[in-house]
């Protein structure tokens, strides 16, 4: 049995059980991240999520007397700010602070 990674996001991991079965095995498989308990299923595909960014993590699979681990680490989480939103926002809170102003 062993196990690939086919896809990481800033806080997901998903991974490919390679044991013979194309979609889903008669056997259940238990899942452990970093050691502790997360889930169990009869799936090859397995897609863990609750991640943090930019961590490293143990992914162990156990069917039965079998085991396989896979070291794996988050992808770094990152924000795309859009200017033009930012400029159109600046423009209305001058607007308001115009309206509000006590006369002197």
């Amino acid at each position: 049995m062993k196990i690939k990674v086919i896809f990481r996001t800033a806080r997901c991991v998903t991974v490919e059980v390679e044991d013979g079965s194309i979609y889903e095995s008669k056997q259940e498989k238990e899942i452990y991240v970093n050691g502790i308990f997360y889930d169990t299923t009869h799936k090859t595909i397995i897609s863990i999520y609750g991640l943090k960014p930019k961590t490293k993590y143990i992914v162990q699979i156990k069917i039965e007397d079998k085991e396989a681990n896979i070291k794996t680490e988050t992808l770094k989480e990152f924000i795309t700010l859009n200017v033009r939103d930012l400029e159109q926002r600046e423009m209305e809170f001058r607007m308001i602070r115009r309206l509000f102003r006590q006369p002197s």
